[in-house]
């Protein structure tokens, strides 16, 4: 193997890496994620056409 693809795998190896452990990250946000902790969102008012 040349040192060129050596360090192409060893990249690849280490992008691989960060991708699974934000992941993980990411899966653990969502396991704990309680919607009723959620502060009410602001009533939406449409641009146009709404004539009162």
């Amino acid at each position: 193997m040349t040192a060129e693809r050596t360090t192409r795998h060893t990249e690849a190896a280490r992008l691989i890496a960060d991708r699974e452990a934000l992941r993980d990250m990411v899966q653990a946000l969502i396991d704990t994620w309680v919607a009723g902790e959620c502060v009410g969102r602001a009533p939406v008012v449409p641009f146009v056409g709404d004539r009162q």
